[in-house]
């Protein structure tokens, strides 16, 4: 119980965010369809090679200003994580390229290696 009575203290909500993001897979679970939409429409028309690229550049490049940029990156999280639908991103592989705290993840976008079963 906060000092403050039923409000919790600053420190408890520290506390609280800091373990949340630490929950990497459950927020890529979180997932929405607009955010499917959004990197599976953007792989179709972009994703010719090897892509290199924040979710705040692919909601910008797809004029998609009604997604979250958040919600693309955790599309993109999902699926490296295979919770996504089948038919999400089918021929293309997704790696993170840089994730840091102090800067935006970027992520690898490609097409599959027509040798590799996926």
């Amino acid at each position: 119980m906060s000092k403050t009575g039923s409000r919790p203290t600053p420190q408890e909500i520290l506390k609280k965010n800091r373990a949340h993001a630490q929950d990497e897979p459950t927020r890529a679970a979180d997932f929405t369809d607009d955010g499917l939409d959004v990197v599976q429409a953007f792989a179709d028309e972009h994703v010719d090679e090897q892509v290199i690229i924040t979710s705040k550049r692919i909601r910008k490049r797809m004029d998609a200003d009604h997604v979250l940029v958040e919600d693309i990156g955790r599309a993109l999280s999902a699926s490296l994580e295979g919770l996504t639908p089948a038919w999400f991103l089918a021929d293309i592989e997704v790696s993170r390229w840089r994730g840091t705290r102090q800067a935006a993840t970027k992520w690898q976008i490609e097409p599959a290696d027509s040798e590799v079963d996926r």
